[in-house]
């Protein structure tokens, strides 16, 4: 089965929200002095806006900036853009997969002088 390219408007084919009952540890503390930052995008299946932000701001614990790009309620789902820190990727992926199992990342790209971390 080929890879999906996961653009602004693809859609996701699972559910994703982990059952209300389970813990969330938040992502551990890490400083990056480089200042390097990324941006994942994330493709999430649900139009649920407040509660997919909510959750990932709880498990994310400030170290991702979440920006909703998309919502596509005709096929319920919706992307999304996670600004963080190079060195936390891998921590802020973990922390994601904990919360949206289902969750599909798709490109990574760097963030230059020229873009705004809100």
């Amino acid at each position: 089965m080929a890879q999906s390219n996961l653009t602004v408007s693809a859609v996701p084919r699972c559910s994703t929200l982990a059952p209300s009952g389970v813990a969330i540890a938040p992502a551990p503390e890490h400083v990056d002095h480089a200042g390097n930052r990324i941006r994942l995008r994330l493709a999430v299946a649900s139009t649920s806006v407040f509660a997919i932000r909510q959750a990932l701001c709880r498990v994310l614990a400030g170290k991702a900036h979440v920006h909703v790009v998309d919502v596509d309620y005709r096929h319920h789902g919706m992307t999304l853009h996670l600004d963080v820190a190079r060195s936390d990727r891998y921590a802020a992926m973990d922390a994601v997969m904990l919360v949206l199992p289902a969750a599909e990342f798709g490109f990574t790209t760097e963030l230059g002088a020229g873009d705004v971390a809100h």
